[in-house]
């Protein structure tokens, strides 16, 4: 199941512009500030604002498979917002410390991304997020099993971009480089936007590259 068929219609927060032009001045975005929330000092949490993000353009639920190369903090708040956001989000956590000993495998991150590209292309999810320190070792490993197109995103440009023009499956994150603000703008840009009808061609002939031909 592709994300064309899940949401036909796109109805993302905010327009992002993929084709280097100004976005039209008749289509709706929020304001600058993406929540109306405020503290008891009038400032918006960055747990507010990245909650808010993910909530807007959701058109129905959606079946969403993480994981991360090791327990950090950015995957569960990305796990945490995708529910707030009214996504299912099964959450395949890697392996934890049981005493001060224990150390993360060095192929912990071909684990993660087995486990999501795997729930992703056995329809078990209908989208994943993958991520490791910068992100690249999830998406060579992720890429590796046939049906499986990762996009490392460092932006919503980036993730509108992959989704649009390659139908992207799975959104790769660095949790060295984004915040869970930015995450949520990358999720959000990645979960809303449909894939362009003129991918088909292209998405044959990667199938065809994938088995050989």
């Amino acid at each position: 199941m592709t994300f064309a068929t899940i949401s036909p219609t796109f109805q993302a927060a905010r327009t992002i512009d993929t084709a280097g032009t100004a976005p039209d001045p008749g289509q709706p975005h929020p304001p600058t500030n993406p929540t109306a929330a405020v503290d008891g000092a009038g400032r918006v949490s960055c747990r507010q604002a990245a909650s808010a993000l993910l909530q807007v353009g959701v058109p129905e639920r959606r079946r969403v498979a993480v994981a991360a190369d090791k327990v950090t903090a950015l995957a569960a708040r990305i796990v945490r917002d995708l529910q707030l956001a009214g996504y299912d989000v099964d959450y395949l956590p890697p392996p934890t410390p049981d005493d001060e000993a224990f150390t993360v495998p060095v192929d912990a991150w071909v684990h993660a991304a087995a486990l999501v590209g795997r729930a992703v292309v056995d329809r078990r999810a209908d989208a994943g997020v993958l991520l490791c320190f910068t992100g690249t070792g999830v998406s060579i490993a992720a890429n590796k099993i046939p049906g499986v197109r990762a996009a490392l995103c460092a932006d919503a440009v980036t993730a509108a971009g992959s989704r649009r023009w390659h139908d992207a499956n799975i959104c790769v994150l660095s949790y060295r480089l984004v915040t869970a603000t930015v995450a949520a703008e990358i999720l959000q840009a990645f979960l809303t936007t449909p894939a362009d009808p003129d991918t088909t061609h292209a998405l044959a002939s990667l199938a065809a590259l994938e088995e050989g031909r």
